[in-house]
């Protein structure tokens, strides 16, 4: 399950529009917005490459956090 929340605040951290990230999914960006609001799933390619655009290298805790959550409030 996706949190909504914490990947909202990790793409307006980033600096880079959803258009941006979309096109560079290679998704539209209403694919985009249905996968951020859970009604999609993100693939696994795709969890790879938003990893990379918003945190780098590093710091897969965060993206596990945002990717994997257990739980969604």
């Amino acid at each position: 399950m996706t949190d909504t929340k914490l990947l909202e605040r990790a793409i307006a951290k980033c600096g880079r529009s959803k258009e941006m990230i979309a096109r560079e999914l290679k998704i539209s960006t209403e694919a985009l917005n249905a996968k951020i609001c859970g009604k999609a799933e993100f693939t696994a390619g795709e969890i790879g490459k938003l990893t990379y655009m918003l945190y780098g290298v590093g710091s897969h805790k965060e993206a596990k956090d945002i990717f994997f959550a257990k739980r969604v409030d």
